[in-house]
């Protein structure tokens, strides 16, 4: 049974943070490396740093200059961070290009 209600994708903007883009519609461990193989082969993303423990999981990715993060946290799922201002439109991006992707449009 599909869940209608749910979002594929969701923008988290706080005061004093970055934006962050929560995948939910992959939101388990696995999910982690389907957004990696995503990326690399939608962005062509270069991975800089790969920091994985037990039940988390950071990784620093760049995109013509850009850096930006890749993280999972269990419970929580996957998200899509941005390190900076100058890739905060880019995290914004491939939110909403996985929005679209994910709903089938």
């Amino acid at each position: 049974m599909e869940n209608s209600y749910l979002k594929n994708t969701s923008f988290l903007e706080e005061n004093q943070s970055f934006l962050k883009v929560d995948v939910c519609a992959i939101a388990d461990w696995d999910g982690f490396y389907k957004i990696i193989q995503f990326l690399k082969k939608e962005y062509n993303v270069e991975v800089l740093e790969k920091i994985d423990g037990p039940d988390a999981r950071r990784w620093l990715l760049r995109f013509e200059g850009c850096d930006f993060e890749v993280q999972h946290d269990d419970p929580y799922g996957n998200l899509i961070v941005a390190t900076d201002r100058k890739s905060q439109e880019l995290v914004r991006q491939i939110g909403l290009d996985l929005e679209r992707r994910l709903s089938g449009a």
